[in-house]
């Protein structure tokens, strides 16, 4: 029984081998991919310490020098633990502002402890995933939505100081990307693009992040965010329009995992700026209310900065 475990537990190192060299190529591949690293190296030094138990010491080595790799991928390649130094600004910046993302698991934690988390977060600019279809938004966070403009489509909902110009929704099959325009008070205007992409595990990635990034090319955005359903090392966001950058990779740090809640696995939410925006700290905060972790990032508007221009390619 013991070298049967040992046989599965390679194999799962197979699978997830398979998913890393192929990323999300094909639905199969994608579906490697999805295999979380930490959770496979745990799976492996697990069985090295049941072969270690059951005097089975060579096998109990190959076990653990196997799980080396995926827990080097978990550890400092998914995520990273050192803040990134920040570049001093190009130019003069204006004051800070605050985007809050949270999908919001439709609410079913309650209002209140929603309501809760959000106020704590004092966001310029909050941008909720899938809020409760049949509730309004003040009754759902009511201090948040206070004063504030508001925009709801669908299950998406953005909340901000200032003032909103919301766009049409639009589709590619289940994904749906949400142009907005939004003016912070005595601030220039910034472009924003909500994405919210399905979670279906048998329905491609690639096909949905090939058209976000025709959006973004189209739209220009100064900010990109949403639930993605998809990982930063995913094909279609490991490569971004030139100018775009992923706000973790500049100037955040820790555990990347935002889903789920409470042991996340998957870093599937995302925050993408453009060359306008000066990124200032980017953390992920957990809490009990969600079964996904709420995305923070501290920005300011480089003062005589222009929009993107053109599409070209930039590797993260």
């Amino acid at each position: 029984m013991g070298r049967v475990l040992d046989l599965l537990s390679l194999l799962l190192f197979a699978v997830w081998g398979l998913g890393q060299a192929e990323r999300d190529r094909t639905v199969f591949t994608a579906l490697c991919f999805y295999v979380p690293s930490v959770l496979v190296a745990a799976v492996l030094v697990l069985a090295s310490i049941r072969a270690r138990h059951g005097r089975r010491p060579l096998a109990a080595a190959v076990l653990a020098l196997v799980a080396f790799i995926p827990g080097v991928t978990a550890a400092s390649v998914e995520s990273h633990w050192a803040r990134p130094a920040r570049a001093a600004s190009v130019a003069p910046r204006s004051r800070s502002l605050r985007l809050v993302h949270w999908n919001v698991y439709g609410g079913l934690a309650g209002r209140g402890p929603v309501n809760r988390a959000l106020t704590r977060e004092r966001g310029d600019l909050t941008v909720i995933s899938e809020l409760p279809p049949r509730r309004t938004l003040g009754v759902v966070v009511p201090r948040v939505a206070a004063s504030r403009s508001i925009a709801r489509r669908w299950q998406l909902a953005v909340i901000a100081t200032g003032t909103l110009a919301p766009g049409a929704v639009e589709h590619h099959g289940a994904a749906r990307a949400w142009p907005l325009t939004w003016t912070p008070p005595g601030g220039e205007p910034i472009r924003v693009l909500v994405a919210d992409l399905p979670s279906d595990l048998a329905e491609a990635r690639g096909p949905h992040l090939a058209w976000l990034h025709e959006r973004m090319v189209a739209f220009a955005p100064d900010l990109v965010v949403g639930d993605f359903n998809a990982p930063r090392r995913a094909l279609g966001l490991a490569t971004l329009p030139r100018g775009y950058e992923h706000a973790y990779e500049r100037v955040g740090s820790g555990y990347s995992a935002t889903f789920p809640v409470p042991v996340p696995l998957w870093a599937i939410d995302q925050t993408i700026f453009g060359a306008r925006i000066e990124p200032l700290a980017y953390e992920l905060r957990s809490t009990l209310a969600s079964d996904h972790r709420l995305q923070r990032l501290d920005f300011a508007v480089a003062a005589g900065s222009t929009r993107i221009a053109d599409g070209g390619p930039s590797e993260m």
